[in-house]
């Protein structure tokens, strides 16, 4: 059964943007955290329930209104979005494996990403 949404904050301790995947094996770059809000669930934590359970979203939202851009891999095809702090009615699917999202994180930026939960 897949999860159902996340709220997860990062944190880019580099002078520079980075592009970060979430949830894929490669792991994050480093000088990146990432935990899940209100939990002690780090990267490595997310990344095994996004490979055993995996996560399922209707979309994205964020509180910095700097991350414009993305992309949602999903096996071997690759969609890029747009969209100001919010993208709505747009599917997600993280496995931990071949689905996850890309974002480009900005220099020195402490932010929160929510995939946000589907209503059935």
């Amino acid at each position: 059964m897949m999860i159902n949404g996340f709220v997860v904050e990062i944190l880019n301790e580099n002078n520079e943007a980075v592009s970060v995947s979430l949830f894929q094996p490669a792991g994050i770059p480093p000088g990146i955290t990432i935990h899940a809000k209100g939990t002690e669930h780090d990267y490595h934590a997310l990344h095994l329930m996004a490979v055993t359970a995996g996560f399922i979203g209707a979309g994205l939202s964020t509180d910095d209104n700097r991350i414009i851009h993305g992309t949602i891999h999903h096996d071997h095809t690759q969609t890029n979005f747009s969209f100001n702090k919010i993208l709505e009615n747009h599917p997600i699917v993280i496995d931990g494996k071949s689905r996850f999202v890309t974002l480009i994180i900005p220099a020195e930026t402490k932010m929160l990403l929510q995939l946000l939960p589907t209503i059935d």
